[in-house]
């Protein structure tokens, strides 16, 4: 068998650049010129690191400093159709969704972080209340990687993809769920609101869950512990319809909402150790998701309308 012999690289002194690449860099070039763009562009480290290694790579990864994305890929879109060439396929790519939604999402955004762009992405609106903290973006780390382990804890079929990109969202601005902001009518708005439309650009649906997942974790918190007890409850019908009112919020999603309360649940503990306290949160999940299932049976309760102003529960395929 023959031995392994490692691949060998010489690194360049200096990086030579394809007439492809070149034609790619002018034209970003023209439009910071063209529109007086006072933004820098970086290109990441992966292209500059095969550059010198002498590797091909297919894809280049620019970074802007003070400006999203999706504004500069408008703006280029612009000076192409200027200059009299072809803007077709030039678009924002979801990429921060995609990552979001993959299999490493707390590794993506903790890069960005590291990259010192978390605000430039996730950007805030002017005039939000109250200031956000130094250090928030790794508290929202933080918050994001519990929220994957404990996913991870309970087995990736109790969610499904859709139910695991929701919760990665709600998780990660958690720590920005009190901050708002002031729109035109002098209304407080919830920045999240700010965030995934405006900074992220993505559908007004993906906000709204994000808000009523905050709003109902906050809201099932004070009950999960009689929820998680063992215990028979005597005032178990009122526990019911409280439960079910919250469920009927959330609907089908109910499972991210305890995932988010159970984040925030405080755990009876003192130890410091991570993996007991991911197991105990484990533990008041599975709690509670089996008495909302057997004893209480509200796993499909909805909201069914009978007349004007009047609703009742109903137990979807009971």
């Amino acid at each position: 068998m023959r031995a392994y012999s490692p691949l060998r690289y010489q690194v360049k002194d200096k990086i030579e650049v394809s007439d492809l690449e070149k034609k790619i860099f002018d034209r970003l070039l023209g439009t910071l010129s063209k529109f007086g763009l006072q933004t820098q562009l970086r290109v990441a480290g992966g292209w500059v690191r095969d550059k010198l290694l002498g590797k091909e790579c297919n894809h280049i990864d620019i970074a802007l400093d003070n400006m999203m994305g999706s504004e500069f890929v408008e703006k280029v879109r612009d000076y192409l159709l200027y200059i009299g060439e072809d803007a077709q396929g030039v678009c924002v790519i979801e990429k921060i969704d995609l990552k979001i939604s993959g299999n490493q999402p707390v590794k993506a955004m903790a890069q960005i972080c590291d990259l010192t762009l978390f605000r430039t992405v996730f950007s805030l609106p002017p005039g939000f209340e109250p200031p956000i903290a130094d250090g928030c973006e790794r508290l929202c780390i933080t918050y994001l990687d519990t929220a994957w382990r404990l996913i991870q804890l309970l087995g990736e079929s109790t969610f499904t993809d859709e139910e695991k990109r929701i919760a990665m969202y709600t998780a990660l601005l958690l720590p920005l769920r009190n901050t708002t902001y002031r729109d035109k009518k002098a209304k407080h708005i919830p920045v999240m609101n700010w965030i995934i439309r405006e900074s992220l650009k993505r559908k007004a649906k993906d906000a709204e869950m994000v808000l009523d997942f905050h709003r109902a974790s906050c809201e099932l918190m004070p009950l999960i512990p009689c929820l998680a007890s063992n215990e028979d409850v005597l005032e178990c019908s009122r526990l019911r319809v409280m439960t079910g009112f919250l469920l009927r919020e959330v609907k089908e999603f109910w499972r991210v909402a305890l995932l988010i309360s159970t984040l925030l649940h405080p755990i009876d503990d003192s130890t410091e150790d991570v993996q007991l306290q991911l197991w105990k949160r484990r533990d008041v999940f599975k709690s509670v998701e089996n008495r909302i299932v057997v004893k209480l049976g509200l796993e499909s309760v909805r909201s069914k309308t009978i007349g004007e102003g009047e609703t009742s529960k109903e137990r979807i395929g009971g």
